[in-house]
């Protein structure tokens, strides 16, 4: 399954780099932790996203895995979202002037949110809690596909019969998001 969905160039050269991480984000579905929150894929996200040797951790890896993504395209990730442990993800969108949805508010620096940017969920923590990768945002049905790592097979769009948390393409309710951030351009 393909979803090239990308926003339309704005000017800035992005819709290269945005493409190229869609299309990484897509390539690493099916990636699995094993055991949880390990594996040999998993520390080469941390790794990436720390810019340094990280085997052994056990703490939730889904915004290391959108750290490994924006950095394999030269993209700062620790100037722009902090050391990428899921517990800082708030700090990832305290820059107001890369939120370009916010739940309540609505759409901001007079875009719709584009693949390749970052979602951030808040489910029953009060914060945000876990992180994506837009690849489609599809306002008129209603929903957004979303490359998430450290994800459970609920809502994916694609089954399969690991058990384990994944990378993984979920088609998630609009409704579900609470903010979208520009972080390529």
């Amino acid at each position: 399954m393909s979803h090239a969905v990308l926003g339309q160039d704005n000017g800035l050269g992005d819709s290269l780099i945005r493409s190229k991480v869609v299309n990484l984000a897509l390539l690493n579905t099916g990636v699995c932790e094993v055991p949880v929150n390990r594996g040999k894929v998993i520390d080469k996200y941390r790794s990436v996203a720390l810019d340094r040797k990280i085997s052994g951790y056990t703490d939730p890896w889904c915004a290391y895995f959108i750290g490994y993504i924006y950095k394999s395209y030269g993209i700062d990730t620790k100037k722009v979202l902090g050391n990428g442990y899921i517990a800082r993800a708030a700090d990832w969108f305290k820059n107001k002037n890369r939120i370009v949805y916010q739940k309540g508010i609505g759409y901001q620096r007079k875009r719709k949110p584009k693949a390749g940017d970052v979602v951030g969920y808040k489910f029953t923590s009060g914060r945000i809690s876990h992180v994506g990768i837009l690849i489609e945002w599809n306002e008129l049905d209603g929903y957004a596909l979303v490359v998430e790592g450290n994800t459970t097979p609920r809502n994916s769009v694609t089954r399969d019969e690991n058990k384990n948390d994944c990378v993984r393409l979920k088609k998630r309710p609009i409704s579900m998001i609470y903010v979208v951030s520009n972080i390529i351009e």
